[in-house]
């Protein structure tokens, strides 16, 4: 009976191996060096280098249909990583992300390639105002865990030895503060299967339509500053965009935002003035501003990347007057000091002519407050 059941299992995994060759999914191992880099003078958590391993597994599109061929059959993967830190305050985390992957050189048993991926992390250890001040950068357990890797792997007997650079981010997208993030840069070695890499079945088809307008709407809750309560914030936009590649359209839009940012300002001069300070509209606070909008496709989900310039409302002065004996005192504060603001995101078409999307917007990739959204295509 021994012998039999070993026979079964053996079967079932020779079944099992031989479909995921069929089906070109593979898998990969790495293991790395990293150290956190710091962007903000206030953070003082360790930069002493830590390990990470991680493991992938990957499919292998064959380019039969319109979304892979069209991006000339990238490769698709689920990763989950662990990362030791050297920081006590910092603790440990876990990433689980999906990622593309592509070569941009191939020479005989050499490809250069690269991975993008983005997901959910879990940290540890938060920020704590008693027990954990010093971790001063996130203050939330889960968090959005993005991955960025560049890498040379060389091919011999069947298998492939994988060596390159990473950067990671963690970030829970400020819908809790304190946020600043965590950057982190390393290098990192590993082995997977060697995978023949067939050529796209199809060739890539501009689509028909090469213009399009898209209607829409955002909204989400932020926080304005630490332990204050959530506001309702919102935003419309519109956005017409040209398709110049299969996989690749360009576009020019215009927001209009609604931040709540007269709830904001009541509680700041509420604190800081002397209860007389003038009340504000919704309507007073409203800002705008345009952007250029770059996307990237594949099938009916994209994600893109947003450059824009606020053009009204971004450099408001508001004050609140207090007497402390001495006279009175005016303190004074804007809200939205940047020009600029970049929105990164992902869109689904549900139909051909409904789409929702989530996204962050940031302050020079600082970030401001996630969004869920709907728009119409036209």
């Amino acid at each position: 009976m021994r012998a039999a059941h070993i026979t079964k299992i053996w079967l079932f995994s020779l079944l099992m191996c031989t479909t995921l060759v069929e089906a070109q999914i593979s898998w990969q191992v790495h293991g790395g060096v990293s150290t956190f880099r710091p962007h903000r003078s206030e953070m003082h958590l360790s930069q002493r280098g830590f390990g990470h391993i991680d493991a992938s597994l990957i499919y292998y599109p064959k380019g039969n249909k319109a979304w892979s061929a069209d991006n000339k059959a990238p490769r698709v993967g689920l990763r989950y990583a662990y990362f030791a830190f050297p920081d006590e305050a910092m603790g440990q985390a876990h990433g689980l992300n999906a990622f593309l992957s592509k070569d941009f050189i191939r020479r005989n048993n050499w490809r250069w390639y690269w991975q993008a991926g983005f997901g959910l992390g879990y940290l540890t250890r938060v920020y704590d105002e008693t027990n954990n001040p010093r971790q001063n950068a996130i203050s939330s357990n889960l968090n959005v865990y993005g991955d960025a890797r560049m890498g040379v792997a060389y091919a011999y007997s069947g298998q492939e030895i994988h060596l390159g650079v990473l950067a990671f981010h963690f970030s829970n997208a400020a819908n809790k503060l304190p946020n600043s993030g965590m950057n982190f840069v390393g290098a990192y070695l590993g082995w997977s299967p060697k995978v023949k890499v067939n050529k796209p079945e199809l060739s890539p088809q501009m689509p028909d339509k090469r213009y399009e307008w898209l209607f829409g709407l955002n909204a989400w809750a932020r926080q304005a500053s630490p332990g204050r309560p959530h506001d309702f914030v919102s935003n419309g936009f519109v956005e017409l965009n040209r398709r110049m590649t299969p996989s690749y359209q360009l576009g020019l839009g215009v927001n209009l935002f609604y931040e709540g940012y007269e709830k904001a300002y009541d509680r700041w001069a509420s604190f800081w003035g002397d209860g007389g300070h003038p009340t504000y509209d919704w309507q007073e606070l409203l800002a705008s501003g345009v952007y250029i909008n770059n996307e990237w496709m594949m099938d009916r989900f994209s994600t893109y990347l947003h450059f824009g310039v606020y053009t009204h409302g971004h450099q408001q002065t508001m004050t609140a007057v207090a007497d402390y004996g001495d006279g009175p005192f005016e303190h004074q504060t804007v809200f939205i000091r940047s020009d600029i603001f970049h929105r990164l995101g992902f869109r689904y078409r549900l139909t051909d002519h409904l789409t929702c999307n989530l996204s962050m917007l940031t302050h020079f990739f600082k970030a401001r407050y996630t969004e869920v959204g709907i728009a119409l295509r036209l």
